[in-house]
């Protein structure tokens, strides 16, 4: 059932959402994103369809402000994709594009780039509390 990209998801959808997720993580738990046949995992273009944050009120970590709840009626949201490309040596991008309607009429697009780093569980933990996952 959709789920707006996760924002409109019930807690019982996110609950199920989020244990196929601890699933698929546990697979991977102790290797690396990075190394080997993981790569071509991690290393794609794919479309988003669900992000786990429980509260978009004004910016969502995937999208930024432009899925938020005043981005989402102004900006209404056709597409969400995010690429990580290997850029040089040990060197890694993701590009956000998000598709939308202006105003609900005109289709348009935006990109937001960024660096992609191996992160400690710390710094994890941290954005885990910042975005309410």
């Amino acid at each position: 059932e959709p789920t707006e990209r996760g924002v409109t998801a019930t807690l019982e959808q996110r609950g199920e959402i989020n244990r196929l997720i601890e699933e698929l993580e546990d697979g991977w738990r102790g290797s690396s994103a990075l190394e080997g046949a993981n790569r071509g995992r991690l290393l794609r273009e794919c479309e988003v369809k669900y992000v786990g944050q429980t509260s978009s009120v004004r910016a969502n970590a995937a999208g930024g402000r432009f899925r938020g709840r005043v981005g989402r009626l102004v900006f209404a949201t056709t597409g969400l994709y995010q690429h990580v490309l290997e850029v040089g040596m040990d060197r890694f991008i993701a590009v956000n594009m998000i598709c939308f309607n202006f105003m609900g009429i005109i289709p348009g697009a935006t990109i937001l780039r960024g660096d992609v780093d191996v992160l400690g569980t710390s710094a994890i933990a941290a954005l885990e509390a910042k975005y309410n996952t």
